[in-house]
């Protein structure tokens, strides 16, 4: 499934007592000094270390033998500096020790190598931040499967078998296997910025739409395949944005049909205020939208504003939005029924689907809800963790209905996480191709994680197909 596994540790509660304690003595020492006009030396005050967490992950393809596993660690703050090393057990993973942490975003340091297992089975592996001047050192865990590598006679079976599965002499398959689904993408279909991406099928042509960037609002590619796309005559898919708005942000579009017309659902600023959530409206996706609301459709200002709209169409005909704000403190992922023109709420109120307490690899942020429906289940995707890191993923729920309740199956672990050059990979949604396949649209970054570093999130596509009712990608 090209499964990212990540798992979170805590800062051990010794260092921070001491650190608590070395507070303390440092402050009656200052006291003592202050009464009775004593001069205090500078090694009595030794520095207040910050506290740190690390996060550590690996890259899916780990089997015996194979080159080129990749194993990295997000530090935070990003202030911290120093190196972290990379055990399996107790033995220093094969160079994997001493790595620097880099700043890599606005709040991970990151470190990575890359290693080669000898042995198949469960390893343990843990990533140590030793801390360095003015930061406390802190470690975290995860176990990977390192799968065996097949033996000679394995591999000549399996070409065999995709030998016969090819030829297909005379129309009949030797091996009545049904199709394979395709391998995870490992290239991008577009190498330059567009997150968050949403597509439409009008006619034989595909449409994409992504949060501003280039020099425009709403950005917005054409292909005649899905996998070829070209930036259009007027690249700018909305017309203006709407009086109470101002241009500090325009992400997440999603476009769906509604009655005839398409309907853009995205976010944009509020003047003086937070994101919020409103639509704009034409008559055909290769033309411009127009925002002709006078409010936002809906902005949770005391929830820090509303972002990442996500059109929802059940197979009973109604219509759903789903979205992202952040409600008692934490990341909460919300829908309610929309009125049939697609424009406006239906008679009821928003209910809470899932929130990031339910999802220990991204505990403080979850966003991006899209929903789809597959054999009687709806299906809650979203990412979470932070953007700007490899750390970022995507993950789902599993729900009775539109309007939940909702389960979270992707607990410990992103459902697809860093793989091979797609780095940090989010801002997903779903649409049907012209043959019927489901199909994930997401960003990832390419060529380097976050933009100080040269990084751009690139866009990307895979098949959906499930597995007794488990999606898989590609």
């Amino acid at each position: 499934m090209g499964d990212e596994v990540i798992a979170f540790t805590s800062q051990r509660r010794q260092r921070v007592h001491d650190g608590r304690a070395g507070v303390i003595i440092v402050g009656v020492v200052a006291f003592i000094a202050a009464t009775f006009g004593l001069a205090l030396p500078a090694s009595a005050a030794p520095p207040i270390k910050a506290v740190t967490t690390t996060a550590v992950g690996a890259s899916p393809n780990a089997g015996v033998g194979v080159a080129g596993v990749l194993l990295y660690a997000s530090v935070a703050p990003n202030t911290a500096g120093g190196t972290v090393a990379f055990t399996d057990g107790t033995t220093v993973v094969p160079g994997c020790a001493a790595r620097p942490v880099n700043a890599d975003s606005a709040s991970f340091g990151y470190a990575s190598c890359v290693t080669t297992f000898a042995t198949p089975g469960t390893h343990t592996i843990t990533v140590t931040y030793a801390g360095d001047t003015t930061h406390i050192g802190s470690a975290g865990t995860i176990t990977l499967t390192v799968t065996a590598t097949p033996d000679f006679f394995q591999i000549a079976l399996g070409l065999l078998y995709n030998f016969l599965r090819t030829l297909n002499l005379f129309g009949l398959n030797p091996i009545n296997a049904g199709p394979t689904p395709p391998p995870i993408s490992t290239a991008p279909v577009y190498t330059g910025d567009f997150p968050d991406p949403s597509v439409v099928l009008d006619g034989s042509t595909y449409y994409a739409f992504a949060t501003q960037g280039n020099g425009v609002a709403v950005q917005r590619l054409t292909s005649p395949d899905r996998l070829h796309w070209n930036r259009t005559a007027q690249p700018d898919a909305l017309l203006a944005v709407p009086s109470w708005a101002d241009t500090l942000g325009t992400w997440a579009p999603e476009v769906q049909l509604v009655g005839g017309r398409y309907v853009m659902y995205y976010t944009v600023h509020m003047r003086n205020s937070v994101e919020c959530i409103s639509i704009a409206t034409s008559a055909s996706p290769a033309q411009q939208f127009v925002d002709r609301r006078s409010a936002p459709l809906i902005c949770q200002v005391p929830g820090g504003g509303s972002i990442d709209p996500s059109p929802f169409l059940s197979p009973t005909g109604e219509r759903f939005l789903t979205w992202k704000s952040n409600l008692g403190g934490a990341s909460t992922l919300l829908a309610r029924k929309m009125a049939a023109d697609g424009t406006s709420f239906a008679p009821g109120n928003q209910v809470p689907l899932l929130q990031s307490t339910a999802v220990a690899w991204a505990p403080s942020n979850i966003e991006g809800p899209s929903m789809v429906f597959h054999e009687g289940q709806y299906l809650l995707f979203y990412s979470g963790n932070v953007y700007t890191s490899p750390t970022y993923g995507i993950g789902y729920a599993v729900c009775a209905t539109p309007l939940g309740p909702c389960t979270n199956s992707s607990t410990t672990a992103p459902w697809v996480g860093t793989h091979g050059d797609a780095r940090g990979p989010g801002g997903q949604s779903f649409f049907t191709d012209a043959t019927g396949t489901l199909v994930m649209a997401y960003h990832a970054w390419w060529q380097a994680v976050g933009y100080e570093n040269g990084g751009v999130r690139a866009f990307w596509t895979d098949t959906v197909h499930f597995t007794d009712g488990l999606p898989t990608l590609g």
